[in-house]
């Protein structure tokens, strides 16, 4: 199933609630905090699966007349091509980019219960 953009807070809603719910951690700073962070980590994803996407159509676009020509399915095609793209975009991830920009954040809004903090 897709996740639309629209659904985003509503995940990050319950993803909090789960959290403080489950007795690993304790929030300092309430819900809202991780209920922002996991709101906004959830629509970059939505996002970038979306530019994905459109990255993917564009291609499919300029290469209309070969895939009629070769009578390949539109939709095979689509999924074969954002698999490698996705691939290839965790790749560059992998080399350059930290995961955890907001960590000293995480730290602040919440603790692990068997941390000695």
């Amino acid at each position: 199933m897709k996740i639309r953009l629209p659904h985003a807070p509503y995940m990050a809603n319950k993803i909090s609630i789960d959290l403080l719910n489950s007795g690993f951690v304790t929030l300092h700073s309430g819900l809202e905090p991780v209920t922002k962070i996991a709101s906004d980590l959830i629509e970059e994803d939505i996002k970038k699966e979306m530019a994905l996407e459109a990255k993917v159509t564009e291609i499919l676009d300029e290469n209309e007349d070969d895939m009629e020509f070769m009578q390949v399915d539109r939709r095979n095609m689509f999924w074969l091509i954002k698999k490698k793209l996705a691939k290839d975009l965790a790749k560059v991830q992998e080399k350059g980019e930290e995961t955890l920009e907001n960590a000293d954040y995480f730290k602040r809004v919440f603790k692990l219960d068997n941390s000695k903090e």
